[in-house]
């Protein structure tokens, strides 16, 4: 088993693709922005340990997503960063996971991205009702 070490801008078109609250400039929304980007940060830093417990490259770790980056993406989302954002979060509970079987994921990680699975989960139901 490999580790796969995710980019800050494969985090955020994640965190975009499952966008699924429809308005992004009411202030409940910008709160929940800021929520996810509290959730990309644990996600880049498990992200993170699981890759250096796996090579002896040590990853250096990225700036902070903040929630004004994710309304960003959430704007400028296109079909291909869509498509590239859910394939980075259905490969990302698994690269979480170092070689040795270590697992870097704390429930709170799990989570986020339960919430983030399931909000696609919501959207794909909406469009083929």
């Amino acid at each position: 088993m490999s580790v796969i070490l995710y980019s800050r801008e494969e985090v955020l078109e994640a965190i975009a693709a499952s966008w699924y609250r429809g308005s992004i400039g009411s202030t409940d929304n910008l709160r929940y922005m800021d929520y996810l980007a509290e959730a990309g940060n644990r996600i880049m830093a498990a992200n993170c340990q699981a890759w250096d417990a796996t090579y002896s490259d040590k990853a250096e770790p990225e700036p902070d997503i903040t929630g004004r980056e994710i309304k960003g993406a959430i704007i400028v989302k296109t079909i291909d960063t869509q498509l590239r954002g859910m394939r980075v979060l259905r490969g990302l509970r698994y690269n979480l996971i170092a070689n040795s079987g270590e697992d870097f994921a704390t429930t709170q990680i799990l989570d986020d991205l339960l919430g983030m699975f399931a909000a696609m989960l919501d959207k794909a139901e909406r469009r083929a009702a």
